[in-house]
């Protein structure tokens, strides 16, 4: 939405809630958590406050309910590299403790091929944000809710999949995570997948609305990640 427009926006809903009761204000704020980002939702709130619709107490309230019903929105803050990579990693060592990040300890042949070990089975993960493509501005601008029903893509890139025998990838919405567990052939074989053999740099797999639901089929509930992996392993 444009900056004249969402001024217009804004604009019209502090003039509707004016008046109202506090009950009726903070219904009405709630309802808007799955429409606005978080940058536009405080803005809201701030001019709310100004206008003296809320207290400063109510402020407060507000801006904590929608941080903590949207968990995972500072992880839209984080760089690009260390997101994709280096999060997705430690994201799946918090699942469970079978998950090691390989050295040559555990195995002598390593040398960066993959990006954890879970039972001995070689995986390759990535992690990727879900963004409003329609929106202006920053990733904080164009984070979406799961359920918002925008337009969305999720560029998985630089998959090193020659060397994994699973691979794990973690899509982010602030307000969920959605894993989907493959083996080599079903990645290496799908239609949105996108690979220069011997360029891992190159490789690269979309996942958008439009073609989401296609990828039913490989989507675990956090509980059962590792139960998928050992049954895509076997």
């Amino acid at each position: 939405m444009e900056e004249g427009r969402f001024q217009e926006y804004l604009d019209s809903i502090v003039s509707r809630l004016k008046g109202e009761d506090p009950e009726s204000v903070e219904k009405e704020l709630k309802s808007l958590l799955p429409v606005l980002s978080f940058k536009k939702y405080e803005k809201l709130l701030s001019l709310l406050k100004e206008e003296k619709v809320l207290s400063a107490q109510q402020y407060e309230v507000l801006k904590k309910h929608y941080l903590v019903l949207n968990k995972y929105l500072m992880v839209y803050g984080i760089s690009s590299r260390v997101f994709g990579e280096i999060w997705a990693i430690q994201q799946l060592k918090t699942l469970d403790k079978g998950f090691k990040e390989p050295n040559k300890t555990f195995d002598p042949s390593f040398c960066g091929q993959y990006d954890l070990l879970f039972d001995n089975i070689k995986i390759g993960t990535r992690a990727c944000r879900a963004v409003d493509i329609q929106e202006e501005g920053g990733r904080f601008d164009k984070a979406l809710h799961y359920d918002s029903g925008k337009p969305f893509e999720m560029n998985f890139r630089q998959l090193r999949i020659e060397s994994c025998e699973v691979i794990v990838l973690i899509g982010v919405w602030i307000d969920r995570l959605v894993y989907w567990v493959l083996s080599y052939n079903e990645i290496k074989d799908n239609k949105y997948f996108f690979h220069d053999k011997g360029k891992a740099e190159e490789s690269l797999l979309v996942i958008s609305d439009k073609n989401i639901s296609d990828f039913d089929g490989y989507r675990a509930d956090e509980p059962q990640v590792m139960d998928v992996i050992l049954k895509k392993k076997s």
